[in-house]
């Protein structure tokens, strides 16, 4: 037998003999009235590839582990620590891909039902296309122990979930999750208490053999001491971070470190919505050396930002960067750029005080953001005539910006009218 479907009958007991249906490949005992699973059952399953079972059944990790072959499953509760030892094991279950979802809720009967502290919710889904975890409404920090992701990960999404501490490196500092070579995509939402995504600490400060939750650089050579972090993300987004500050906490004894090199290196999309306490995002330095790769730069609804890109010599306060930097503002070319959209930014004041080199601009989206005075966008020439960026499709401005429009500053007094053609009003 290859398939056993016992889902929505009245069984209360595990069928006698099941473990010796070893060429088992489907097995579905969901939405019955089994209560627990005893060691033996399952564990002899070794060919299984799809597990169902109730989700408030008890059942052992290791019933669970024995397949090599499980693509999906569907499972009841656990510990934590639980949770960990199946991570371990997904890098020897020769797991190509999984989709995991951990929350403390499930719903019972039509009714939903908050797990004990200690305990959650794992559903694998079967996927053809990544590695992924899903964090709900679970503690990843303070008291609760932490929960090691496992080694391959290329997707992480955390929702609402509590106790992260301040920083994205530390809360996962035992899975080194941002020295992770195949972490893809990131979504962090609905998490209060992270202000940054990276700490980086100074080889002087650092404990001995290893580091403070994040980053060791030289403090005098700015030279890399680990491997660049988050150096494969292609995607980063940030929604609804209340104490969001920025992207790097740069200890107060690094004044003259530097990012290692390649950090950042692949990013493509930078997505932050409603974040309010970000004052400035990016500096010059920054987008220069790790960010040429971008290609989408949304932000929305982030009331106290003032300043996109600030210049170098104006970055103390925020990162703590080098003085060895030269004190000349330069322009920037941000040479895969294809969409910008901000809007809702009340405070915005300045995106950067020199010129943005954009020529593969398709996109541009400005709305509600009343306080921009000048637009850096620096036009390309044609035989000496200015003209718009090749691949500029669209000027999307909110309905109520044509006055605003009107008096936006250019470097190039002749930039409105080239630009005018494209500008669609909503």
């Amino acid at each position: 037998m290859r398939e056993l479907d016992l889902s929505y009958t009245s069984i209360e007991d595990v069928p006698e003999g099941i473990e010796r249906l070893v060429e088992l490949r489907r097995l579905n005992i969901g939405n019955t009235r089994l209560r627990i699973i005893p060691n033996g059952k399952l564990s002899e399953l070794r060919l299984l590839r799809s597990l169902v079972i109730p989700k408030t059944v008890e059942v052992a990790l290791k019933e669970l582990v024995a397949s090599k072959y499980l693509e999906d499953f569907d499972v009841g509760s656990f510990q934590v620590d639980d949770f960990n030892q199946f991570f371990r094991s997904l890098q020897v279950m020769n797991h190509r891909v999984y989709d995991i979802l951990l929350v403390p809720d499930l719903v019972v009967a039509n009714r939903y039902v908050r797990l004990s502290n200690l305990k959650y919710c794992a559903v694998l889904y079967k996927t053809r296309r990544t590695r992924r975890v899903m964090l709900y409404e679970i503690g990843l920090g303070g008291q609760s122990t932490e929960v090691l992701l496992p080694e391959d990960i290329e997707e992480l999404e955390i929702d609402d979930c509590y106790d992260m501490g301040s920083c994205l490196s530390e809360t996962f500092l035992q899975s080194k999750l941002i020295h992770n070579k195949g972490l893809m995509n990131c979504t962090i939402e609905n998490c209060k208490g992270i202000k940054w995504i990276l700490k980086l600490t100074s080889s002087s400060t650092a404990v001995p053999g290893g580091q403070v939750g994040g980053v060791v650089v030289d403090d005098e050579e700015g030279q890399i001491s680990s491997c660049a972090p988050l150096q494969s993300l292609d995607s980063l987004r940030l929604t609804s971070l209340p104490d969001l500050i920025g992207l790097f906490e740069w200890e107060s004894a690094v004044a003259g470190a530097i990012l290692p090199p390649h950090t950042f290196s692949s990013l493509k999309s930078l997505v932050i919505r409603d974040c309010p306490s970000l004052t400035k995002l990016f500096t010059s330095r920054l987008l220069l050396r790790h960010l040429q790769n971008l290609e989408e730069i949304s932000i929305v609804e982030c009331g106290g930002l003032e300043e996109i890109i600030i210049a170098e010599e104006e970055s103390s306060d925020i990162y703590q960067c080098s003085q060895l930097w030269t004190n000349n503002v330069v322009d920037i070319s941000l040479s895969k750029l294809t969409e910008l959209n901000l809007r809702s930014l009340p405070n915005l004041r300045c995106i950067y005080k020199r010129r943005l080199i954009c020529d593969s601009i398709e996109r541009i989206v400005v709305e509600s953001c009343s306080n921009l005075l000048r637009m850096p966008l620096s036009l390309p020439t044609i035989d000496g005539q200015l003209s718009p960026p090749p691949a500029l499709e669209e000027i999307s401005l909110g309905k109520e910006e044509q006055g605003w429009w009107e008096s936006l500053e250019w470097d190039n007094p002749h930039s409105r009218s080239v630009l005018q053609p494209y500008v669609k009003f909503y």
